[in-house]
């Protein structure tokens, strides 16, 4: 625990382990050595025997850290050079009044001593005859006067004490030589608006420092946040493309030129063209051939195919001329690398050249097919 307290030469943060009982004195180190005085304030050394002890002329603040501890002593020092501002006016004011009170008194006392003169001259006589007081000084003539004054005024009953703690000091002096009752000192009400001016601004940096924690806890979730929020767009996404994917391979296999025309405008768009590249090279073969053939044979039914040659061969409708060309290629080459595109091309080409051939099987087993459910069909009515 630390205490903020105001020395005669400055203001200062000390251990208040340091302060008397009384908390009107101070035990301070010896050292002179900035470096060791902080260390002992800092670390809360206990006082020792041969230590200094300074009075304390007042405590505005304590704190239970010594950060907050030196930010209080920085506080209080501002304020403090304020109040010595404000204490500074009313001084020069007060000695103004003071000199202007001792030239009226100076002229009232004169004026006096000429009238007992002149109204008594017996007693003027006797004084003669007395022996004469060594000559006073002028500032002890005028004390005897206002004194010897003072004492035909009458007497007024001690000023009672306020009962306000923030206003009325509560000790009293004692009795002056002449018996005078010391009228209780009234502290300023500015050095309470200081301190509460002190609390007030206390008050409201902790406020912002809890507002600050609050904020850093609700910075803190942001990214947990934001991860969720990029794992459901993440998962909306997939969606996206296995929604895509379903609709792209439902068109396959293309069964007529149109079909291939239209489908030929959606690989304009390259994600499009992305998605048919990557669903295409899914379809499995254990090398080129195998691949290029199973992604022909998904592709396009042989109907289409016989009319294309990969060149344009035999006044047929060249392959290569067709975005899905290449398609298929860039899906082979990304299973196997190490194929060339001349490759890939020389099987699309023998693919495309036997599908007439595959046609015409298709339609004799077709025919086969059709002529074995007559025949049982045949059978089943004459039975």
């Amino acid at each position: 625990m630390w205490s903020i307290v105001e020395f005669e030469d400055g203001i200062m943060a000390v251990p208040s382990l340091w302060l008397s009982n009384s908390k009107k004195f101070c035990q301070y180190p010896l050292s002179t050595k900035k470096d060791e005085i902080s260390k002992a304030v800092r670390q809360l050394h206990k006082p020792t025997d041969d230590w200094t002890s300074y009075e304390v002329k007042r405590i505005f603040s304590t704190a239970a850290t010594y950060k907050d501890a030196m930010r209080k002593e920085s506080l209080a020092v501002a304020l403090t050079d304020c109040e010595d501002d404000s204490k500074s006016n009313e001084e020069s004011q007060t000695q103004v009044s003071t000199q202007l009170n001792k030239g009226s008194n100076k002229q009232n006392v004169i004026s006096s001593s000429s009238d007992d003169e002149d109204e008594d001259e017996t007693t003027e006589k006797r004084l003669k005859n007395e022996k004469k007081l060594p000559p006073m000084k002028n500032t002890e003539a005028e004390q005897l006067s206002v004194t010897k004054i003072a004492s035909t005024l009458p007497q007024f009953k001690p000023i009672p004490k306020l009962k306000s703690d923030r206003v009325v000091d509560r000790e009293q002096n004692d009795l002056d030589s002449n018996q005078n009752i010391a009228k209780p000192k009234v502290k300023s009400n500015e050095s309470y608006n200081i301190m509460d001016k002190l609390n007030y601004i206390i008050q409201m940096q902790e406020e912002n420092a809890k507002k600050t924690h609050r904020i850093l806890l609700e910075l803190k979730d942001i990214p947990k946040l934001i991860l969720e929020q990029l794992k459901e767009v993440s998962l909306s996404n997939k969606n996206e493309e296995n929604s895509n994917e379903k609709d792209l391979s439902s068109r396959f296999p293309l069964k007529t030129e149109e079909e291939l025309s239209a489908f030929e405008g959606l690989l304009e768009n390259n994600n499009i063209k992305k998605e048919v590249i990557d669903l295409l090279a899914r379809r499995g073969g254990k090398d080129v051939a195998t691949l290029t053939n199973n992604i022909l044979a998904r592709v396009m039914v042989d109907q289409l195919a016989k009319n294309f040659s990969f060149k344009g061969k035999q006044k047929k409708t060249a392959f290569s001329s067709f975005v899905l060309s290449n398609c298929i290629i860039a899906a082979v080459m990304k299973m196997f690398p190490e194929a060339t595109e001349t490759a890939v091309e020389l099987k699309i080409g023998s693919w495309l050249a036997n599908a007439p051939f595959r046609q015409k099987k298709n339609d004799q087993k077709t025919e086969e097919n059709d002529g074995n459910e007559k025949f049982e069909k045949k059978n089943k009515n004459e039975d």
